[in-house]
């Protein structure tokens, strides 16, 4: 009896211990929702009412206006200014019309180089013109000396440093036999040769098979074209 009492003793106690728990759990949290504060109310735009609980909320209608921009537009920057020719040659006789006090002289621009040369001879005897320039700067003012001497330039070979030249010269028929009979006009073929002699270029008469020319037309002919290298805007008789 004492065993089944003491059991009964323990149930209850420990149901009474459970039933305080549940009230203080059931307390605190009536005690936090009673501690809430109170948010403010909401705030309305002006126009605009207060929604009543699970109403609808009706926005008013705004009229919108459209607005062309296409007015508005700017247009970019000119890069690129057109030129007005009529101004253009305004200017330009306006400029032709001042004193020549006032307009800067044009320096005159040289046809061609004033080259200075020398005619020796070879140990050999053979007669040459050294020209005071190198190869590269005298090459091509030969050419059109020897045009100003009456010679066609039948060929040239800048790689082998030759030009060759011909020219046609009459003859006078003093035959007293046949004083009317006309002869043909002799051909002169000549080779013109150069070289790089140090700092300056030498040129020596060939004839038409190569050889050095002896005759006396080799010095002639050197003589002639030194002239017009020194003198290149001066041409010199051709005979």
């Amino acid at each position: 009896m004492r065993t089944m009492l003491s059991i009964r003793v323990v149930v209850i106690l420990l149901l009474t211990v459970v039933l305080a728990a549940c009230g203080i759990f059931s307390n605190s949290k009536e005690f936090a929702y009673f501690n809430a504060k109170m948010s403010s109310p909401l705030q309305m735009p002006e126009g605009l009412s207060v929604p009543q609980g699970n109403q609808p909320v009706f926005l008013p209608q705004v009229q919108v206006d459209t607005i062309d921009l296409t007015n508005d537009l700017v247009e970019p920057p000119q890069i690129v200014r057109s030129v007005d020719l009529t101004e253009l040659d305004a200017e330009q006789k306006t400029q032709a019309a001042e004193p020549r006090s006032q307009q800067v002289p044009q320096q005159p621009v040289p046809t061609r180089l004033a080259l200075l040369s020398k005619q020796t001879r070879t140990p050999e005897g053979d007669s040459v013109l050294l020209v005071d320039a190198e190869f590269d700067t005298v090459w091509p003012l030969v050419a059109p000396a020897l045009k100003e001497l009456g010679f066609t330039i039948d060929d040239s070979s800048r790689g082998a440093q030759v030009y060759t030249i011909s020219k046609e010269l009459a003859t006078v028929n003093i035959d007293p036999v046949h004083p009317g009979d006309e002869k043909p006009a002799v051909k002169q073929e000549y080779q013109i040769h150069m070289k790089q002699v140090g700092e300056k270029t030498q040129i020596a008469v060939h004839n038409k098979y190569g050889e050095l020319e002896a005759s006396g037309i080799s010095d002639h002919l050197l003589l002639q074209i030194g002239e017009i290298l020194a003198n290149p805007e001066e041409t010199p008789d051709n005979g």
